[in-house]
């Protein structure tokens, strides 16, 4: 039998994890479960030497992730701590370029 490391409470080995690029999400949900589709979006055509922004996306699926609507909370918690604790150390994330940022 081998024998297993053991991890220290609140890491994680990530060694052997594969890393994708998203930049688009769509989420499904039923009663029993949440679905999150990722893709990565990006122009499907683009013209060197012109500023125009494209107008047509390509959609590449990349991972759908399923969970319980309990863990799927969880998660959101803890995504939105994160970011809490990102703003306070980097500032605040930008909006997108058409959204205003709130008034002070």
């Amino acid at each position: 039998m081998t024998e297993q490391k053991k991890i220290q409470p609140g890491s994680i080995e990530t060694h052997d994890i594969p890393t994708i690029y998203v930049n688009h999400a769509q989420l499904t949900m039923s009663y029993h479960e949440l679905r999150i589709y990722l893709s990565e979006a990006s122009p499907k055509k683009i013209t060197l030497g012109n500023a125009k922004i494209p107008t047509e996306t390509s959609i590449i699926p990349k991972a759908s992730i399923l969970m319980t609507p309990e863990f799927g909370k969880a998660l959101l918690d803890a995504i939105k701590s994160s970011v809490d604790q990102y703003e306070t150390q980097f500032g605040q994330i930008r909006k997108k370029p058409n959204e205003r940022p709130p008034k002070p």
